[in-house]
């Protein structure tokens, strides 16, 4: 009997550990899949400035500023919930995309991690139109100001979504990386 309570012991010992060991890598995954699409979605605002200059009949460049960035993707993500306003917003399950219509945001709550030790936190994200304001009027003008771009702007995440050093998977939860993340800013 002794012999079985020693081995129960020691298999619950080795599960704990792993759970341990393996949190540190679903963080990374959670981690990478954000900045993954975050990569997608930057190409898609170029390649759509790029087709409404182009196109001088469609909806302006002006338009993209605060809109869904999901709405011009060809998939979306499968965690992707759609637009969400309000009170529904609050009970949007941990590692899930949606746009706050209310706030006109596209948000990423995250996951914690695998011991619920660490809360969810919002990432939200802003579509900006990136320019110089030759005219000194505060907003932008076609004729007189220049077009630098159209930017997604993160809003939140510093902490969790910085680089992390590959030795960081293996401390289990809650450790935190060495390696300062970039702010991405943009202009007007």
């Amino acid at each position: 009997m002794l012999e079985l309570v020693v081995v129960v012991a020691l298999i619950g010992i080795l599960l704990v550990i792993a759970l341990w060991k393996m949190a540190g890598y679903v963080r990374e995954a959670e981690r990478v899949a954000v900045l993954t699409l975050e990569g997608e979605i930057r190409n898609v605002l170029v390649l759509e400035m790029a087709k409404r200059i182009l196109n001088p009949g469609g909806p302006t460049v002006l338009a993209l500023a605060h809109s869904n960035p999901m709405a011009l993707m060809l998939e979306t993500p499968i965690n992707y919930l759609g637009e969400i306003d309000g009170d529904a917003a609050k009970s949007v399950p941990r590692r899930h995309w949606f746009f706050d219509v209310d706030i006109k945001r596209l948000v990423y709550r995250s996951g914690g991690d695998l011991t619920g030790s660490q809360a969810t936190q919002d990432i939200s994200y802003d579509i900006r139109i990136a320019y110089t304001d030759r005219n000194g009027d505060g907003d932008y003008t076609a004729a007189h100001d220049r077009l630098l771009g159209v930017r997604l702007h993160r809003l939140g995440g510093e902490g969790w979504l910085r680089t992390q050093d590959r030795s960081a998977l293996n401390r289990g939860p809650n450790l935190g990386s060495r390696y300062p993340g970039r702010r991405h800013e943009s202009a007007g």
